[in-house]
């Protein structure tokens, strides 16, 4: 069945200035070349979101375009009134629905679909909802993986890390109370738009030149006091996030510090992973 499309998506995107490597992709025929990065795009993105997988491949059907209003920044201040208060309630619960398909995404072509369109339409009713855009901006970049078009691949991966920029420029608006983002499930915005991008990220091959961000990212979550109060099951996926990174860096001891932060979290599925990670990198 075709994937509905936004009534944005005949519009023009304005696209990123050509980087090299991608200008060098443009200027040859599609062969090897262009084929290998293609696949190492997909592949990567594999990994995008809260979760990772290996998903079959999907049709080569148009992705679903992300809504231009929801890179419209909205200056709030703190403490805007019951307008704004029974607004970000009302929108936790269609939050829920869409970030449990979003967690299926990597795994599920359906599932993408529905997460995509629902965090176009959380994401243009609620501009200020960083998070909404962090998971459309990471869906986006997924989509990659649905068609088999090399230059496709490349525009869908940076559309989604375009909008992943934008949620991460507006957090420093947050954190001095200029503007106002919801908490979804009890997690700050700034937690799960670092985590969303930082996985994003660290999963796009090298050409992209993400890998530093995604890897400062990770230790801005770790170092960030609200990470402590966070809701278990948040806090128990980001130290995982956090010790993976840091044993891919080579990090042993900052990564066995991460697994002995998450082996205090009781009764989670990632508490389980902390010692068998242990055996497995000798820690």
């Amino acid at each position: 069945m075709p994937t509905p499309q936004h009534p944005d998506a005949g519009a023009v995107r304005p696209r990123p200035p050509l980087t090299r490597d991608r200008a060098r992709l443009a200027a040859r025929p599609l062969g090897l070349t262009a084929a290998t990065a293609a696949c190492a795009v997909v592949t990567g993105l594999a990994g995008v979101g809260l979760l990772a997988g290996s998903p079959a491949a999907a049709a080569d059907t148009p992705a679903p375009a992300p809504s231009v209003a929801a890179a419209s920044p909205v200056a709030s201040a703190p403490g805007t009134g019951a307008a704004t208060s029974r607004a970000l309630q009302a929108d936790d619960r269609a939050w829920t629905p869409a970030f449990a398909a979003f967690l299926r995404a990597p795994q599920d072509a359906a599932a993408r679909t529905e997460a995509t369109e629902a965090f176009t339409r959380l994401s243009a009713a609620h501009p200020e909802d960083l998070s909404a855009l962090a998971c459309l901006g990471a869906l986006t970049a997924l989509s990659a993986q649905d068609t088999w078009l090399p230059w496709r691949k490349m525009a869908r991966a940076e559309d989604g890390l375009a909008l992943l920029d934008r949620a991460l420029a507006r957090l420093p608006g947050v954190a001095a109370g200029l503007t106002a983002a919801p908490a979804h499930q009890g997690v700050p915005a700034p937690l799960q738009v670092r985590l969303v991008a930082a996985r994003t990220f660290l999963a796009l091959p090298a050409m992209f030149h993400r890998q530093e961000r995604g890897q400062a990212l990770i230790e801005q979550l770790a170092a960030d006091p609200a990470l402590d109060r966070a809701p278990a099951p948040f806090r128990a996926e980001a130290w995982l996030q956090v010790a993976h990174t840091r044993q891919a860096a080579g990090q042993s001891a900052a990564a066995r510090q991460a697994l002995d932060r998450l082996q205090t979290l009781t009764g989670t599925p990632q508490q389980v992973q902390a010692d068998k990670l242990r055996r497995e990198w000798s820690l």
